[in-house]
């Protein structure tokens, strides 16, 4: 299938794959092993705790055959250039997936990875936008990136957002500038810090924080005509009414915690397939075997409802 044609994830994989290749290329022509296996153990992570987990469903079940033929393809691509792509460093791994991947399933194929050409980028496949709007998710996921560029890569709409509100499982989100109206922050002084600094002026200086009175400049606490680094307060923060918050690297994310009885029900329905997925695990079912369920009582209105989500 043509690249331009697949899924937003597809493609941020190849783009990433493909600067993979050029950073690799670039690290051993200079004899530096270490910088591309790093680079190596950094992609893998993304293709197997992002993409792959990602897309399980595009692997097992989907309306789509055309979208399954995407991601196969995609996925395969991605593996046999790692084995390649491995084979100078970790020789019988690489040849273990090309013998599994393309020996034996390609004619005419080398009988050896190791007699196969390393890798050339194909610079057009990169893609830089994509991959910054895609870092930008996968760090929105733990809370978002504070850095202003990579916020505006984020918005609600679109491919990328359908990816977010799934793996937060929200239904929507939305950027701000500020918190304002979503969290309480309170800034307390750091005694160890502090004690030798104020002396004597630091009870005064402690009130004014807990009172609020104190402004923020490039990243210090302005009060009472001091003047406080990052190392020297403690800030801690909390939600308003109806909201529960993160913080992380300087950003902070709130979530909406009031519930309606249509989310319950759909948390009822998410709680239940999980139940299911664990009695298939202990049953020693295989993922592909189909099972029968049987049940009674009030659950059986939340199953009808979603049966195709539980299906």
């Amino acid at each position: 299938m043509p690249l331009a044609e697949r899924p937003l994830i597809d493609r941020w994989l190849l783009s990433s794959l493909e600067r993979l290749v050029r950073d690799c290329r670039a690290s051993l022509d200079q004899y530096d092993a270490q910088t591309a296996a790093l680079r190596m153990e950094s992609f893998w992570d993304d293709l197997s705790t992002w993409y792959v987990r990602r897309n399980r469903a595009r692997f097992w079940k989907t309306a789509s055959r055309r979208d399954s033929l995407a991601a196969y393809q995609t996925l395969y691509e991605a593996l046999t250039t790692l084995a390649r792509l491995f084979a100078p460093m970790m020789p019988f791994v690489a040849e273990s997936l090309y013998q599994n991947l393309v020996r034996h399933a390609v004619r005419g194929a080398a009988s050896s990875v190791h007699l196969t050409p390393y890798p050339e980028v194909r610079p057009e496949r990169i893609d830089d936008d994509l991959e910054r709007r895609m870092r930008a998710a996968t760090k929105l996921i733990a809370v978002f990136d504070p850095n202003d560029r990579d916020r505006g890569a984020l918005d609600g709409e679109g491919e990328l957002a359908s990816i977010i509100r799934d793996e937060l499982n929200v239904k929507a989100f939305e950027v701000r500038d500020d918190a304002k109206g979503l969290v309480r922050e309170t800034v307390k002084p750091e005694l160890k810090a502090l004690g030798p600094k104020l002396g004597k002026d630091l009870p005064r200086v402690r009130q004014a924080l807990a009172d609020g009175r104190f402004t923020t400049r490039e990243g210090n606490t302005v009060v009472e005509g001091f003047t406080l680094s990052p190392a020297e307060v403690l800030v801690s923060h909390e939600g308003t009414a109806g909201h529960a918050v993160g913080r992380d690297a300087g950003a902070i994310a709130a979530l909406v915690t009031d519930t309606t009885p249509d989310l319950e029900a759909e948390g009822l329905a998410r709680e239940l397939a999980h139940h299911i997925n664990t009695m298939r695990r202990e049953a020693g079912f295989d993922i592909a075997d189909r099972i029968a369920l049987r049940y009674e009582g009030a659950l059986g209105q939340t199953i009808e409802r979603f049966a195709d989500f539980l299906q």
